[in-house]
């Protein structure tokens, strides 16, 4: 551009070089702000902002070098976002939170400016990184030969990802081990979902006895414990109730 200013420059004397010279150096500066502008809007996700600038920087200056570069990289982040997407949503959709813990810096990156998705992201890389700390903590007190401290381990992981397929291999790996602490700790969970909490309190007595220092164990005995206790109130006031609603006498405590 500069040459073909100074060509016309020598060819008509009259011709403002140095003003023609310096208006462009002005558009060149604009359109190069234009485009920063762009890319800073596009880093955002105002891609419509983005666009914009990208026009008015080639309105400013047609030539621009930079805007092929630009528009290039764009459309390259456009074609992994979109793939980023698609992957994260299958695997959202099959609840395979694992495979997207895997692939987190390449997803992350992919979907920082995704308003949807980005935050989902967060939320399962927070989760999937706690059940790492129960896996490597699982597998600590397996080498300590403490089956049962790690399968509780592993149960805590299995809240956070019921379907979390390096969980379930431990367990899987584990579970010949544990047996019959798991079969009292499923038989008592059985009984307490069917609204047993008797039966469901002898099932949990019986883990413990197995393994006193569970702790699955001794929730599961204050939760049916505190059940029953409120049953047999509930009972109590029950019959209390009834006997006032036929008139007899309510007996006087003793002192």
């Amino acid at each position: 551009m500069d040459k073909l200013v100074a060509e016309i420059g020598l060819g008509a004397k009259d011709f403002r070089t140095s003003e023609v010279t310096s208006a462009l150096r002005a558009a060149q500066r604009m359109s190069t702000l234009a485009l920063y502008a762009a890319q800073q809007a596009a880093a955002a996700g105002d891609f419509i902002r983005a666009q914009e600038g990208v026009q008015r920087a080639a309105t400013l200056w047609p030539l621009n070098p930079s805007i092929k570069t630009y528009t290039e990289n764009m459309a390259s982040q456009v074609d992994l976002g979109s793939q980023a997407a698609q992957l994260f949503d299958e695997a959202m959709k099959r609840g395979d939170l694992r495979h997207i813990y895997d692939q987190r810096s390449e997803l992350a990156i992919a979907l920082l400016s995704d308003a949807t998705r980005s935050p989902v992201l967060k939320s399962v890389i927070e989760k999937l990184s706690r059940v790492e700390i129960f896996l490597a903590q699982a597998q600590e007190l397996v080498a300590q030969n403490n089956a049962f401290a790690a399968w509780e381990a592993l149960e805590n992981a299995v809240q956070l990802t019921p379907n979390d397929v390096a969980v379930n291999q431990r367990r899987g790996e584990l579970a010949p081990r544990v047996a019959s602490f798991v079969g009292k700790i499923d038989a008592a969970k059985r009984h307490e979902e069917g609204g047993r909490p008797a039966a469901a309190l002898t099932q949990w007595l019986s883990a413990q006895d197995i393994y006193p220092a569970s702790s699955l164990a001794r929730l599961g005995i204050a939760r049916v414990s505190a059940r029953l206790l409120d049953d047999l109130t509930s009972e109590s006031d029950r019959k209390l109730a009834a006997v006032k609603a036929a008139g007899t006498p309510v007996p006087a405590k003793v002192e």
